[in-house]
């Protein structure tokens, strides 16, 4: 990330722990960690050798049909998953993979993770798939001769999953900076509602406010946007009374779990103590987290690979990877005293370009009388569009 941003970009936390999970279900895809594979079939063996109460796993939550159910990820990536699966033979490399996906969750979905851990298990996540990535890339061609793959990257998570975990940590650390040098509110660091949940949430609200005994539930753009004028001054009294801040206080009903999850976000956010976030302690953090990764992996015999190459410290691992990005990737930098021309002033090139088609209409206009009815696409390529319905 460069030292300059106009914005930050978060991939939806919600989807990526569902890519990770849909990843260990597939299955056409290899992961391989070590000298052992990541696989569905340790899963199987733990619910059918393990009782339910120990590890609360059930059948559905390895089915790999319902590719969005964020609900088998916590079941996936709970304490107890790991505490059963040391018992079950050639499950190491299945548990580093779960506890990558343990991870995510707690630094972007959990709402009681400080901001100091979202930190460490941000980057524990980004050190564990950069260490991951190095070996299999420095180890030889015969070592995955046993599994039906084309290319080394197919042992390992997709591009745009592995890309999405760096973007967040990236992300997540810029914030913490900002809100540190007070350029940023402390309710920035509220993470785990940069997700899609609060949009979907809002759009099912707005669904319910057509009354008890209408049966309409889509609605065009325009009455939607009317409806969420009426929902944010629902929520503003809302919070109001609920902060005593109003004059008349209003009660309004409310699931229990609801109220609790508010409950739990007003201690949080109330709880944001900024000066503990010093550059100290994030350093300090970010390193542990490489620390604990290169322990967790070594645990799967990869550190002997990476010591024969001599790439055992963060510097080392970290510029490799930067490396095939910028490969992989275009990095556009714009100048910041170049000027650009408006939408409404356009290049003599452009100019040119729409006089040639214009002259190329005027000579096949005898194939297109059929379609003079039809409206014209201009130069300035806008379009208004009336009576547009959104549908779920």
């Amino acid at each position: 990330m460069g030292t300059r941003q106009l914005f930050f970009c978060f991939q939806d936390s919600i989807h990526l722990s569902t890519k990770l999970r849909n990843r260990i279900l597939s299955k056409k895809a290899s992961m391989l960690i070590g000298k052992e594979e990541v696989s569905i079939e340790v899963l199987m063996e733990l619910i059918e050798k393990k009782s339910k109460l120990a590890h609360g796993l059930v059948k559905t939550d390895i089915e790999p049909k319902d590719r969005q159910n964020f609900s088998s990820c916590i079941q996936l990536s709970s304490d107890d998953v790991f505490t059963t699966l040391e018992d079950i033979e050639n499950s190491q490399a299945t548990r580093i993979y779960l506890h990558l996906l343990r991870c995510i969750v707690l630094a972007y979905v959990e709402h009681d993770t400080s901001s100091i851990n979202r930190i460490y298990y941000s980057w524990y996540a980004v050190f564990l798939c950069r260490i991951w990535k190095n070996w299999l890339d420095i180890i030889d061609e015969k070592d995955i001769l046993g599994y039906n793959v084309e290319n080394k990257k197919d042992l390992f998570i997709t591009s745009p999953a592995h890309f999405s975990i760096e973007l967040n940590a990236h992300s997540l650390l810029a914030i913490c900076l900002l809100v540190h040098r007070h350029h940023m509110p402390n309710s920035a660091l509220l993470i785990s509602n940069y997700n899609s949940q609060p949009c979907e949430a809002t759009f099912r609200l707005t669904r319910s406010m057509s009354g008890a005994f209408s049966s309409v539930v889509n609605f065009t753009t325009n009455q939607f946007l009317k409806r969420a004028g009426k929902l944010s001054i629902l929520t503003e009294l809302e919070n109001k009374s609920e902060s005593g801040q109003s004059d008349c206080l209003l009660k309004f009903p409310k699931h229990h779990k609801r109220r609790r999850k508010a409950i739990s976000l007003n201690n949080l956010t109330s709880s944001i103590d900024i000066n503990l976030l010093t550059y100290n302690q994030i350093e300090t953090t970010i390193h542990q987290a490489f620390d604990d990764a290169y322990k967790t992996l070594s645990k799967a015999d990869i550190n002997a690979a990476l010591e024969k190459k001599k790439i055992t410290t963060i510097n080392k691992v970290s510029s490799f990877i930067k490396n095939q990005f910028e490969k992989k990737n275009k990095k556009l930098c714009y100048d910041d005293n170049e000027t650009y021309s408006s939408d409404d002033e356009p290049s003599e090139e452009l100019e040119t370009n729409v006089k040639i088609i214009l002259n190329s209409d005027d000579e096949n206009s005898s194939e297109d009388d059929e379609e003079e009815d039809l409206p014209s696409i201009s130069a300035s390529g806008k379009y208004r569009f009336d009576g547009m319905r959104v549908i779920n």
